[in-house]
């Protein structure tokens, strides 16, 4: 077996490595830069290696005749703790109404996301739920993207009423408790707006992850994708998303990288 290597240079900048981190066998430096480098490159050898042991572990969850999942997609850890909806969140929710109506204020959609959703494939509704609503974060500061548009689709839905009436109706619609951080409207159970009532974006979205389940629906009704959630470094929730659920499972442990 022949002797490990002796790093002398860093992986990633080529400045020679110091007699400490020669002899500790590091192969960076130590700078912010080439540290940051290392750290992901771990954790893109942690996810390589545990998108492989998931692929293998959700195939003994599928039912006969059904295909085996060949796609990994990673989403991000999202907060499920539910928080009052206060008088103060109605308020500052009002006012940013009211000077929608009062200014016509419309949102440039060319500095947001092109709209990208496909809900023609059961597995996209699947893996937003196991997700939970990591986009609607972003609602929270954008005012769940109400703007002059939506209220006077609301109006147009309603005859003889006004925007002004349109907002009193999504000041109302605001639920009792909402995801803490999120958007206003975000609950336990979805979104507390019907959705021919969310915004554009909020319909139209979608993630890269999204993306992925929706090409792999589109190449194959049937198909499946494993969805894996990491968190601090470690993979905290793990499932196989069909077109009919969404299975948990434990990931096997792996060996701890080095």
């Amino acid at each position: 077996m022949p002797a490990a290597t002796t790093p002398t240079r860093c992986r990633h900048c080529g400045a020679t490595l110091s007699e400490l981190a020669r002899r500790g066998g590091r192969w960076h430096c130590g700078l912010s830069a080439c540290l940051h480098k290392e750290e992901q490159a771990r954790i893109s050898a942690l996810k390589a290696r545990a998108a492989t042991q998931a692929l293998q572990d959700a195939a003994g969850l599928l039912p006969p005749g059904q295909p085996a999942a060949r796609t990994v997609v990673w989403l991000e850890p999202c907060s499920s703790a539910l928080v009052p909806v206060s008088d103060d969140d109605r308020a500052r929710h009002a006012a940013h109404l009211r000077q929608v109506v009062a200014e016509g204020v419309a949102i440039d959609r060319s500095k947001l996301a092109e709209a990208s959703a496909d809900d023609s494939h059961p597995q996209s509704g699947q893996l937003c739920g196991h997700c939970g609503g990591r986009c609607c974060q972003h609602g929270v500061a954008w005012n769940a993207f109400i703007d002059i548009t939506v209220l006077q689709q609301w109006v147009d839905d309603h005859a003889g009423r006004t925007l002004d009436d349109a907002a009193h109706a999504y000041v109302d619609a605001l639920p009792d408790a909402h995801v803490h951080g999120a958007c206003l409207y975000q609950t336990a159970r979805g979104c507390a707006l019907p959705r021919e009532r969310r915004a554009w974006i909020c319909n139209g979205f979608a993630c890269p992850a999204l993306q992925q389940v929706q090409a792999e629906a589109r190449r194959d009704p049937l198909a499946s994708v494993v969805a894996l959630t990491m968190h601090q470094g470690h993979v905290a929730r793990a499932a196989v998303v069909t077109a009919d659920a969404t299975l948990a499972f434990e990931l096997r442990p792996a060996a701890p990288l080095t």
